[in-house]
């Protein structure tokens, strides 16, 4: 586990980057410009997180996801890609490059099918009918 000292604004969002595996002086450069893009300061994490709503979904666009998912799933995915070495701050970026989108797109991992909503057509219930005099003789019978 890693110690990182908290002493303002800087320190979290460098943390944050951190995470992401940016380098040290990589994050310490890129906070100084996120901390002027931030609305919301009483939350960095999801200020930060909420910076990342609108490239997660342009990249993850073919997928149903909340903001939450796609944000989570396109950290990920920035992570399995190296991206941090890569790409750096493009992580934050709208208008990201098709070659950045598709690299991350090869790291989702799927654990079940996409689902699709379509309309379903009535099915017609048929009445259940009795066993019928031959069944009910044969078990008649055969039991007594």
């Amino acid at each position: 586990m890693v110690a990182v000292n908290i002493q303002s604004v800087d320190d979290i969002i460098a943390a944050y980057l951190k995470y992401l595996k940016f380098s040290d002086k990589q994050a310490r450069k890129l906070a100084a410009i996120l901390k002027g893009q931030l609305v919301n300061q009483d939350n960095i994490v999801d200020a930060l997180d909420g910076l990342l709503v609108k490239p997660a979904k342009k990249v993850l666009s073919g997928y149903i996801l909340t903001d939450a998912q796609a944000v989570a799933l396109y950290k990920f995915c920035f992570l399995q890609a190296g991206g941090a070495k890569k790409w750096g701050a493009m992580l934050f970026d709208e208008n990201s490059s098709a070659a950045f989108a598709e690299a991350l797109r090869k790291e989702i991992i799927i654990n079940a099918p996409v689902y699709t909503i379509s309309h379903m057509e009535a099915q017609k219930i048929e009445p259940v009918l009795g066993h019928g005099f031959w069944h009910n003789w044969w078990h008649h019978h055969k039991n007594g």
